[in-house]
């Protein structure tokens, strides 16, 4: 494709002429091709995936570290009732968001395994 200098329509590398302005482009150098066209969006999904579930599985690691923390000081002796009740509160919060994050990684799974799916049909069909 080649890029009008003068309107900056789009032409084929064929065309001496602007199809939008006639103006000659017969010297213009067709445009480069996008560097993000060597990449196929299935890889894209791929490196994503593994990105999100390498990120919900620490961060679910993490909230578990908190929870079995809070658990502990709501444990310990000597705490009055609101104290208690705050840690065991703060330790089930941790919890839910532990599983959030676990759900977080597993999706990043799915969108790494439906990636690999589409890759190997794509490569199937280019040898068909």
């Amino acid at each position: 494709m080649k890029k009008c200098p003068y309107c900056k329509t789009l032409a084929s590398d064929d065309d001496n002429t602007c199809p939008n302005c006639l103006h000659d482009i017969s010297q213009v150098n067709p445009m480069p091709e996008p560097i993000n066209s060597k990449f196929s969006n299935q890889l894209y999904l791929i490196v994503f995936g593994i990105l999100i579930s390498i990120g919900g599985i620490v961060a679910a690691l993490s909230q578990k570290g908190n929870m079995e923390h809070y658990y502990e000081l709501s444990n310990q002796e000597g705490l009055a009732k609101e104290e208690i009740s705050k840690f065991v509160s703060l330790a089930k919060q941790s919890g839910f968001e532990m599983i959030m994050m676990y759900a977080l990684g597993v999706i990043g799974l799915v969108m790494v395994t439906i990636g690999i799916i589409f890759l190997i049909k794509k490569k199937i069909k280019k040898k068909e």
